[in-house]
């Protein structure tokens, strides 16, 4: 299930929040909400199988659980695909993948333009870097890394 939002998001995610929370959410095209679903990790290895992205814990790792205890990155990315809503998360994430986000490296924001506390937080974590660069703000916003290292801060 999703964590809640925190004081650095608007009061309608918190109202999205309540939502999902009860129970009442549909998915997208009505389906079922992901957030409901108990085989979730089957059906996403699933899914990149059927692109010929076999989930070797190499190559594509995935991660159950919340940011907070699942993200401890060991290895260069050259990829990472953020998909978390709120700004807390979405803050903890590039603060964890930046560093070790290669040169060149691109990091894709699922709800940038969905929910102001992830535009928030990205917003902040380009301001704060020389080495960000929004490439693509829509659909779905793109960070590029370039040369120089150091943290993400908000």
């Amino acid at each position: 299930m999703i964590p809640p939002p925190s004081g650095h998001d608007p009061p309608v995610v918190h109202d999205r929040y309540r939502i999902i929370a009860d129970g009442r959410s549909a998915g997208i095209g009505g389906d079922t909400y992901y957030g409901y679903v108990t085989d979730l990790y089957d059906r996403v290895v699933a899914t990149f199988a059927r692109y010929r992205q076999h989930v070797d814990g190499h190559r594509v790792q995935l991660h159950p659980g919340i940011f907070e205890d699942t993200l401890h990155p060991q290895r260069p990315i050259s990829l990472a695909h953020i998909d978390c809503d709120w700004f807390e998360p979405v803050q903890l994430c590039l603060e964890r993948i930046w560093p070790l986000l290669s040169p060149g490296g691109f990091v894709i924001l699922d709800d940038y333009n969905c929910y102001e506390g992830c535009t928030t937080a990205v917003d902040a974590c380009v301001a704060d870097r020389s080495d960000a660069t929004i490439v693509q703000s829509t659909p779905t916003a793109v960070l590029r890394k370039s040369g120089a290292r150091g943290r993400c801060e908000p």
